[in-house]
């Protein structure tokens, strides 16, 4: 494949910075029956220090959680492959 015949770019996402995987994964959820996830519920993302010089970290969602949690919310219908 040497190229796409369309291309869509939402409006929210094309200036959305760092939200841009955040903003991508709802925009995808908003426009899907379904949503193929590969989500385990037992994993967490590594603990980040918010600055250079803090001393606390902080535990981050992983974005596969936050677009999971998402779409139960608009009542999609998942399907998880590890429970498959």
């Amino acid at each position: 494949m040497e190229r796409y015949e369309d291309t869509y770019f939402p409006e929210r996402i094309e200036n959305a910075g760092r939200a841009a995987c955040l903003e991508r994964n709802q925009e995808m959820i908003n426009n899907s029956e379904f949503c193929i996830v590969y989500f385990d519920k037992n994993y967490m993302p590594p603990k980040r220090k918010v600055g250079k010089r803090d001393i606390m970290e902080r535990q981050p969602r992983s974005g596969t959680a936050v677009a999971y949690s998402y779409a139960v919310r608009k009542k999609k219908k998942i399907v998880n492959v590890i429970d498959v």
